[in-house]
């Protein structure tokens, strides 16, 4: 697959994930049989690397849309030859104003010692980065880090608890930038700045700290229908 899209096998492992942002149409059921397409919508250079995008329509048998992902990886080092192509078919971001000053909540999570490898089976999310430290330091990282969607997950579900009394059937979306890698083992400080109402939903904006403060998760938010 590698070969397929221009890179080497040692390229795709100095790819990191660095942007989220997923749709939720309905939620899954058991008994469905889901199938997902996915699209590379582009690419352009940044200063750690080539930042490519993708979109997962992931759909039922009735070929109705359940989830849409809008995802985002940095391949650390590796350049990207020819003019930058950045995505075009991207959901809008509504306009919430500065940030308080002080956050609606802070709530302290520990991230354990084998946390990767045990979000690495339970996602089948195989990327050696998380699991394996030569690998990881042959891609320049200082140790095994957590995975993004799996500290983006820890900041959703401490907002979810905060702010909808743990009901995530009121979720309908999920935003995040990853931008600091996550060591193990840790405590990460989830900060849930403020609530906003936006045409019928409630817009929650969060972010996740690392143990040394650095933006784990920044720009993260969670949309949440009001009933």
């Amino acid at each position: 697959m590698a070969d397929k899209w221009g890179i080497t096998p040692e390229e795709t492992r100095q790819s990191v994930h660095a942007t989220h942002d997923l749709v939720i149409h309905r939620l899954a059921r058991p008994g469905d049989v889901l199938q997902t397409r996915l699209t590379y919508t582009g690419i352009e250079n940044k200063s750690p690397g080539a930042y490519t995008t993708m979109k997962l329509e992931t759909s039922d048998a009735d070929d109705q849309p359940v989830f849409t992902t809008y995802q985002g990886g940095m391949y650390l080092g590796v350049p990207a030859k020819g003019d930058d192509r950045p995505a075009q078919d991207t959901p809008d971001v509504p306009d919430l104003g500065p940030l308080p000053d002080k956050p609606l909540f802070e709530i302290l999570v520990p991230v354990a010692h084998g946390a990767a490898h045990t979000y690495t089976e339970s996602a089948r999310i195989w990327n050696p980065i998380h699991t394996d430290a030569a690998v990881a330091k042959a891609a320049g990282l200082p140790a095994i880090i957590l995975h993004g969607t799996a500290t983006l997950a820890l900041g959703v579900s401490a907002t979810i608890s905060t702010v909808a009394e743990g009901n995530p059937e009121r979720v309908r979306r999920i935003r995040g930038r990853m931008a600091s890698m996550v060591l193990m083992p840790s405590t990460v400080t989830v900060r849930v700045q403020d609530v906003t109402p936006v045409g019928g939903q409630d817009v929650a904006r969060f972010e996740v700290l690392t143990e040394d403060g650095g933006p784990a998760i920044n720009q993260g938010l969670v949309f949440f229908d009001k009933n």
